[in-house]
């Protein structure tokens, strides 16, 4: 009975539970302004069968089309596969960037913030960036390259890879052991990690399975692909190698391929259509499954509706 007390008293001083419970919506209405979005339930979720392979490509608007894959060997594996068609008219790309231009630091956003901000139908975690904060606005520092609308605001790393779309609208990964000398001509440009398929040969990088950021191009560079795969959630999606996403590319078509990051931070967004957006994966943030963490590497798309 003693033990009951503590909440018997609540009962017995109306004002202290009225305080209590006014200080419980403050923290939830906190915590709702925090996280952009509440995950789907897993059993309203449809996927492909492990056996099916990859669905047909769907369009999702004017050069850009969406493919889903569900995996269960080696282990369970969810992946998403963009394909962006790069000379399709109305295509655009859109690099976060910090304010004002050519600032060497970008806050962190959430994906779909970027995505609304911008005015994109599409947009992917891209590189690496530090430090790691769990809040939005933060100042950091990509890893690698950055390039926005031709300005380049990032540095190359000197070990790590890079994906660009140069003025043609033609899409090239630079290795870092190259010589630069494209970044001139780009007007967009993402740090990433390493290349894991270069002209169709998987590089096999002996690495642990995570959630996976993956970005490839097809002969020619006409093509823009860009794969999602959830990790760190066992018996859902527990994650692909290196070497398993440079399969996965070259099983939808492309060439060369390069490992942009991984972890929480992996997240696809597309428009909805009616002014809001669309989480498609499941990012598999340290607290809460499902939801977006603010972050600072980013590449999205603008394009034409289907009708």
């Amino acid at each position: 009975m003693r033990m009951l007390e503590p909440v018997l008293d609540l009962f017995r001083g109306p004002r202290r539970l009225v305080a209590i419970l006014a200080v419980l919506a403050l923290v939830a209405t906190f915590c709702l302004a925090l996280i952009p979005n509440v995950p789907t339930p897993r059993f309203l979720e449809t996927w492909p069968t492990p056996e099916s392979g990859w669905e047909p490509w769907r369009p999702l608007f004017k050069g850009i089309d969406i493919r889903r894959a569900s995996f269960s060997v080696p282990r369970p594996m969810k992946a998403h596969a963009v394909r962006i068609d790069l000379l399709e008219p109305g295509i655009e790309p859109v690099v976060h960037a910090g304010t004002p231009a050519g600032s060497p630091t970008v806050p962190t956003i959430y994906p779909s913030d970027f995505l609304k901000d911008n005015q994109l139908q599409v947009a992917f975690s891209a590189g690496s960036f530090n430090p790691f904060p769990y809040w939005k606005g933060v100042p950091v520092r990509l890893d690698g390259l950055g390039i926005a609308n031709g300005l380049q605001f990032s540095s190359q790393a000197l070990n790590l890879d890079s994906l660009l779309i140069l003025r043609s609208r033609r899409g090239v990964l630079y290795h870092h052991t190259q010589p630069v000398t494209q970044h001139r001509e780009a007007i967009a440009g993402v740090g990433g990690m390493w290349i894991n398929l270069l002209g169709g040969t998987n590089q096999h990088e002996p690495l642990p399975p995570e959630a996976s950021s993956v970005a490839g191009l097809s002969d020619q560079g006409r093509y823009l692909y860009w794969l999602i795969v959830d990790g760190r959630q066992p018996g859902y999606s527990e994650g692909a190698t290196p070497g398993e996403t440079a399969e996965m590319m070259r099983q939808v078509g492309v060439e060369d391929a390069l490992n942009m990051d991984g972890g929480s931070v992996v997240t696809l967004v597309v428009d909805d259509g009616h002014g809001g957006y669309d989480l498609l994966n499941q990012p598999c943030h340290p607290f809460i499954t499902g939801v977006q963490r603010p972050i600072g590497g980013l590449i999205g798309f603008r394009a034409r509706p289907l009708k």
